[in-house]
């Protein structure tokens, strides 16, 4: 980018800048590229500006494709905006950081700048597409009334005779998911899915999320949701807690999307087109997620 070398240094040519990048990126041996740009898209030169937007999407959409097991994540952050002269035009502008390259090393990135941003006071939200998150790895607290067998997603010795309920501790490890979804309550709850097989009563209820961004002094995330699991009137000696973690690939902060509603270039409090490379980019690849029950055992026998 010093020499010149890259593509579209006078003007915010993205579907040409993001060809390059993928291009020669050795994604598949783990290297990962950083794009930092307003992500304005704003060809120099261009009398049919209307006319390129309505097409930029279909570009966007036809390039990421050409690139399977590509992950994207496109991380938001404010910072001001400096006129020609050094003056501040405005005190908080958006700009971007996109992150590229294969799912597992793109999280590891996006958490180390997200961390340096959210640290400094200006990180927005993010936006992810082309992620396996598969599922998430987890574990158990202390639980009441009940007992659990080892480390089994087992538990029993449940006593009605003491209490008409018993709690199981669900501790998720979110460290590599989206940031929202450790952030945000109400969202893990919605995403959050439980239900019991054989007909007992079953509730999420409080919920304790823990995040360390500097765990053991370094640049190292880590985020677990501790989630309690209420279980009670359950009619026979035994039953099977089914639960499911979905992902809120759509979901984003109210700042960040009046952001994206920005009409005119010229708007350096928003984001002018960002809103066609993101359809673009979610119209070529999509974000998946193991669906497939988790499952503890609660027994009333010892």
């Amino acid at each position: 980018m010093n020499s010149g070398s890259f593509v579209s240094t006078a003007s915010t040519q993205v579907p040409a800048m993001i060809e390059t990048i993928l291009s020669s990126l050795d994604y598949e041996n783990g290297a990962v590229s950083v794009l930092i740009s307003d992500m304005k898209y704003s060809p120099v030169g261009s009398n049919a500006m209307s006319v390129l937007l309505q097409q930029y999407s279909t570009d966007i959409r036809n390039i990421v494709g050409k690139y399977p097991g590509v992950a994207y994540s496109i991380i938001g952050a404010f910072s001001e905006y400096l006129d020609s002269r050094g003056n501040i035009s405005c005190e908080k502008s958006p700009y971007y950081y996109v992150v590229i390259g294969k799912d597992v090393c793109v999280a590891e990135v996006r958490n180390c700048i997200t961390t340096l941003l959210a640290d400094r006071e200006h990180y927005m939200d993010n936006i992810e597409i082309g992620f396996d998150y598969k599922r998430p790895v987890y574990g158990f607290g202390v639980p009441d009334n009940i007992i659990q067998l080892e480390e089994e997603p087992s538990f029993y010795n449940y006593d009605v005779t003491y209490s008409d309920t018993c709690k199981v501790i669900l501790n998720l490890d979110l460290s590599d998911f989206r940031w929202l979804i450790a952030s945000d309550e109400d969202i893990l709850r919605e995403c959050l899915k439980v239900k019991a097989s054989y007909g007992s009563m079953i509730e999420i209820g409080k919920i304790n999320i823990s995040i360390n961004n500097h765990n053991q002094k370094k640049l190292e995330r880590l985020a677990v949701a501790s989630v309690e699991l209420k279980l009670w009137n359950m009619p026979m000696d035994a039953d099977v807690i089914e639960w499911t973690l979905n992902h809120p690939e759509y979901s984003i902060t109210d700042t960040f999307m009046q952001i994206q509603n920005a009409a005119a270039e010229a708007d350096l409090t928003g984001s002018f087109s960002l809103v066609n490379f993101i359809q673009g980019v979610f119209q070529a690849v999509q974000n998946h997620w193991n669906l497939d029950p988790n499952r503890i055992l609660i027994s009333k026998s010892n």
